[in-house]
């Protein structure tokens, strides 16, 4: 029968085996700390002889530097902050791969969060990155950052604002890198006329959203250029593939005003939930209704009715906003760059 462990949690904390240091690596060795930080930092200061037997001691110890520690005494950190703000959204995905794969190829760390469009978590997430001694925050902004931002780049930390709508101030010494949202409603109005459009209406929330509203501005004010009617707001709660749905059954039921033949909607899935909701009612995409989305999704070409879409360089986006960081850090680009990327409409079935 197998006696029962009567030790208490002092003495298991007690006969812990504890991570070995570069003094254990040094007396191993048979030589000083100095010779071991040089093995690490400076080789060609160590003799081969030297270097071997250091070698062994960290392979027989299984020592592992601390590079974070190391970095904090010399007053750098090769991590970069990332505030997102739908995290699990596919195209949070693509913009997080981009920067992630800009900072490994130079040697970088990525830590990020995720706000949920909530600005009292947008504050609390900068006050986390700044104890944990970023050397950069990339921000996807909800709330105006600006102020707090200013505050961090005083301190050393580099900021970059990715995808600011057109309308948030970005003052030095903040840069940002953007895609230039108004172009890409104005290209989908553009080409729904093209197409036969004459009845419009625009599924998103402008109001609570800033790519929404770059996007609204953008579609609206090319119609009225092409002297075409003002398109009808559906306004979302959110924008995912449910607030796409529910918005099409509010078209669908309308009983004023002539019949909507054309949709732009402010992303693809919510464009995949109008697209869904007026196949089901009985209506035919494109003939009787026509749809485009935003973002160019992966999903976007597999759907039943491949979607045309405007597509932005998610992964472009957050690649670039890394290298400005990694770049400005580095004394390579200065403090208050701005990109502007352009987005390209995709056309497939659905327009």
């Amino acid at each position: 029968m197998a006696l029962a462990d009567e030790t208490t949690p002092q003495e298991h904390r007690a006969t812990a085996v504890l991570p070995a240091s570069a003094g254990d690596v040094a007396q191993m060795a048979g030589v000083s700390r100095s010779q071991v930080s040089n093995f690490f930092n400076h080789p060609h200061l160590v003799s081969s002889d030297t270097a071997q037997r250091i070698q062994a001691a960290v392979e027989s110890l299984g020592y592992v530097r601390n590079a974070s520690a190391r970095q904090l005494r010399l007053g750098i950190s090769r991590t970069v902050g990332l505030m997102l703000l739908d995290a699990w959204s596919p195209y949070s995905a693509l913009v997080s791969t981009g920067v992630e794969d800009e900072l490994d190829r130079r040697g970088w760390t990525l830590h990020f969060t995720n706000t949920r469009r909530d600005e009292a978590r947008e504050l609390r997430h900068l006050a986390y990155f700044e104890s944990w001694h970023v050397s950069g925050i990339i921000v996807i902004p909800q709330g105006p950052l600006t102020g707090r931002l200013e505050q961090l780049a005083r301190r050393g930390i580099m900021p970059v604002l990715l995808d600011p709508p057109a309308t948030h101030p970005v003052p030095a010494p903040i840069s940002s890198v953007r895609v230039d949202h108004r172009h890409g409603g104005r290209l989908a109005a553009q080409h729904v006329v093209a197409q036969g459009g004459r009845n419009f209406a625009f599924v998103g929330n402008p109001d609570k959203v800033g790519h929404s509203s770059d996007r609204w501005a953008g579609f609206s004010g090319a119609l009225a250029d092409l002297g075409m009617p003002a398109p009808r707001l559906f306004t979302t709660t959110g924008m995912e593939v449910g607030d796409g749905t529910a918005a099409a059954q509010r078209l669908l039921s309308m009983t004023d005003g002539p019949d909507v033949d054309a949709v732009f909607c402010a992303n693809d899935s919510i464009a995949l939930g109008v697209l869904n909701a007026l196949l089901s009612s009985g209506l035919k995409v494109p003939e009787d209704v026509r749809i485009v989305g935003y973002d160019d999704l992966p999903v976007a070409s597999q759907l039943a009715v491949p979607l045309t879409t405007v597509r932005q360089p998610a992964w472009q986006l957050g690649a670039t906003a890394a290298a400005m960081v990694v770049d400005a850090i580095g004394g390579s680009q200065p403090f208050d760059r701005h990109v502007i990327l352009q987005p390209e409409l995709v056309v497939r079935g659905t327009a």
